[in-house]
């Protein structure tokens, strides 16, 4: 995809010049909390969930058992609805206790295989280790959870996504910063937990002699809370913060210095700032305009003033400024600002996310199934934009009109 020579971008960017590579940021947010899975302690908690889950799915009377104790289905850890992945998990350390007590349930039943199976995840689930891994992973993910809603929205620019991705980096590290404070809370609740399944929570044992614990961290601490904060938590908020400080950075997040052109922005904003943002701006995307450069940086130079003389006044009558390139947009005149309300139009239709188009993926798989295997393309088309679209209002009258109109060898009477 990303190869320099026969890439999937290069190959565009050969037919399209002017096309702009923009990563979609759902990936870039899945791909930094998937590191994660680096802490070994939130990797075996994570394949526990799975199974745990799968244990259930399987089966019906055990699925009924669970709906009985839980009153809801486990959501699943899907790896590509990735905000199911998020509710799975929070779901999980939230009713720990019930899943446990479902299980112990089952591990009764006069089936050999399946009462051994439940009461072997009964073991695991009430190991001190996995319940502290749950409860940091679903403390970070509480955190990443709104910014992978948000990036699911069909209406979304990137001006917006960049201020909830900033938003997200900087709690987590608020969390990191005060990481005693933050793993306190994290750790009453494995407290809580701890007691409601008879567990107690203590250090992991050390082997004598001054010998090494190759299948687990060999912190040495004064505490169980300073030892699981030490081993779990702090690797844990490192690795996924630096991945994302890492694909999230400034270059990424600024859009191409697009968002110079943002009210909230250029009233901030220096004459002596607006000069390097001008060449910028001219060297990305000067041969859209057909303009001489020297001209288009004077015209644009001269914008940007009663650009910023516009959103001044606007502010100063206690306005409130537009965030979204959309609405931006929609109070710029091109006639007064033609290379402004250009730079705006690309920022407005930049993607922020695949989302839309793994839709259409979705549906497309929804539709064509084995049994409409021979369905013509004009048919499957039609029907894919009804069920995509199925937002936008049908007139069944002059559909039926349509209908009647076009050439049948039958006679159609109304």
């Amino acid at each position: 995809m990303l190869s320099e020579i026969r890439g999937a971008v290069t190959e565009i960017q050969k037919e399209a010049t002017n096309a702009v590579k923009t990563p979609c940021y759902s990936h870039k947010l899945n791909n930094s909390i998937s590191h994660s899975s680096k802490v070994p302690p939130i990797r075996d908690a994570v394949s526990v969930m799975k199974e745990v889950i799968a244990f259930f799915k399987s089966h019906p009377k055990r699925r009924t058992v669970l709906m009985n104790t839980l009153g809801c289905a486990l959501k699943s850890l899907c790896e590509t609805r990735w905000v199911e992945r998020h509710e799975g998990v929070l779901q999980f350390s939230m009713d720990l206790a019930k899943i446990v007590e479902t299980l112990e349930k089952i591990s009764e039943w006069h089936d050999p295989s399946t009462a051994g199976k439940a009461a072997s995840l009964v073991t695991t689930l009430t190991n001190q280790q996995f319940i502290v891994s749950v409860l940091c992973l679903s403390d970070v993910l509480s955190v990443t959870q709104s910014l992978s809603k948000i990036l699911q929205k069909t209406v979304l620019d990137l001006n917006d996504s960049a201020i909830q991705v900033n938003n997200t980096i900087s709690i987590l590290a608020s969390r990191r910063e005060n990481i005693d404070t933050s793993f306190n809370s994290v750790w009453q609740r494995a407290k809580d937990i701890a007691e409601q399944l008879g567990v107690e929570l203590n250090v992991p044992r050390i082997p004598r002699g001054g010998g090494r614990q190759i299948y687990r961290a060999n912190h040495q601490t004064n505490s169980a809370e300073e030892y699981y904060r030490v081993a779990i938590y702090v690797p844990l908020l490192d690795y996924v913060l630096t991945d994302l400080r890492q694909r999230f950075s400034t270059e990424t997040l600024d859009t191409f210095h697009l968002t110079v052109l943002i009210p909230e922005n250029i009233i901030k904003n220096s004459p002596e700032e607006d000069v390097k943002s001008i060449q910028f701006l001219l060297e990305r995307f000067g041969r859209l305009l057909d303009l001489d450069r020297g001209v288009a940086s004077q015209l644009l130079k001269d914008e940007m003033l009663l650009w910023r003389v516009k959103w001044k006044q606007h502010k100063e009558r206690e306005q409130e400024l537009p965030a979204t390139a959309v609405d931006i947009l929609a109070g710029c005149n091109k006639d007064a600002f033609p290379i402004v309300y250009n730079f705006i139009c690309i920022l407005a239709t930049l993607p922020v996310t695949n989302a839309s188009a793994e839709r259409s993926f979705s549906s497309l798989r929804r539709l064509k199934t084995y049994l409409r295997a021979t369905m013509k393309e004009t048919r499957l088309l039609g029907l894919a934009l009804m069920h995509i679209h199925r937002h936008i209002p049908i007139d069944v009258e002059e559909v039926i009109t349509k209908f009647a109109k076009s050439n049948r060898k039958l006679e159609f009477n109304i």
